[in-house]
């Protein structure tokens, strides 16, 4: 089992493939888009991510490798850099979320 912290775990997680509704709160940040989002929202509704107790931070992703995530209480916001649509929806342009300290 693999020793991490919520923010290394974060860190690889690829969201490219995430399509947000235009409802969705948008923040502009230096003249960028982003979708703020609490990192547990994402992590339990990303498929390839399986929670395994919750408690404990235990957590397995979609090739079977296990994962104790030391500080999985801390519940911070992940910022996604999106751009409009033509179809009233924002597509992601960094595969990965970042933390606030990566954009200020």
């Amino acid at each position: 089992m693999k020793e991490v912290t919520l923010e290394q775990f974060v860190d690889g997680l690829d969201v490219s493939k995430y399509e947000f509704d235009i409802c969705v709160p948008i923040e502009e940040i230096n003249g960028e888009k982003y979708v703020i989002v609490q990192v547990h929202d994402i992590l339990i509704a990303e498929p390839r991510i399986c929670v395994i107790d919750s408690e404990k931070g235990i957590v397995q992703d979609k090739d079977g490798t296990m994962y104790h995530v030391r500080n999985w209480q801390d519940n911070f916001n992940i910022y996604i850099l999106v751009e409009e649509t033509q179809y009233q929806t924002y597509t992601v342009i960094n595969p990965y979320p970042l933390l606030k300290q990566d954009i200020f």
